[in-house]
């Protein structure tokens, strides 16, 4: 099992995720033996946004098809250079000939897409 680490550098350190777009469906954590430890009817939500992350940038997780996308939405005016980043974990980082991150790891590939 490989485990990869992005992490926002310079980045606001108190910002909490919400979730966002409610899914009408929920999930069931019923782990172990004891009933009183189980969290039942946990409301989904289509994407995660961290909210001004930098000074007017927000940075929204959500799902396309089978793939985790990640998404910077600026605010007009604000500066997208803030934005800087570390992938920890990774065996090797190249970038391929149509701009893709690629983050080769012990178990495969990941991609990060060209915006």
């Amino acid at each position: 099992c490989s485990r990869v680490r992005f992490h926002l550098l310079a980045s606001q350190p108190d910002v909490v995720p919400e979730g966002a777009n409610p899914l009408v469906s929920v999930s069931n954590y019923l782990l172990g033996n004891d009933p009183a430890r189980w969290i039942r009817g946990v409301p989904n939500q289509s994407q995660v946004i961290y909210r001004r992350i930098y000074p007017g940038v927000d940075l929204v997780f959500h799902g396309r098809g089978d793939e985790l996308e990640h998404d910077f939405r600026i605010a007009p005016g604000a500066d997208p250079r803030l934005i800087r980043f570390a992938i920890e974990g990774a065996e090797g980082l190249s970038v391929d000939n149509s701009g893709n991150l690629k983050i080769s790891l012990s178990t495969g590939r990941l991609l990060f897409k060209k915006p």
